[in-house]
């Protein structure tokens, strides 16, 4: 399956973003509980870029190249806010 040329820039900052930003939650020393919540965040990005990829090959629209370029900022947010009611859902106590 070919992608349209529009996709090329915008993955590229996606990418320019996401891996100093793992590198450096490495980094800290909390336990890898900022890596992790990063971890997931990165993953959950890359799953919405090829959701849009899979559903807009070769016509993507302004907000599908702006979500692919700026989405990653939006889910450390979301997932800080989710997570914790997931895990009080599957019956944890705290996050690790």
């Amino acid at each position: 399956m070919r992608f349209a040329r529009e996709y090329r820039p915008a993955i590229r900052i996606a990418l320019l973003q996401e891996i100093p930003l793992l590198a450096l939650a490495s980094l800290i020393l909390d336990g890898g509980g900022m890596f992790r919540v990063l971890s997931v965040a990165v993953l959950s990005h890359w799953a919405a870029i090829l959701f849009i990829l899979g559903r807009r090959p070769r016509s993507p629209t302004r907000l599908d190249l702006a979500l692919i370029r700026f989405g990653f900022w939006s889910m450390p947010i979301i997932i800080g806010m989710v997570a914790p009611i997931v895990w009080r859902l599957t019956g944890q106590e705290r996050l690790p």
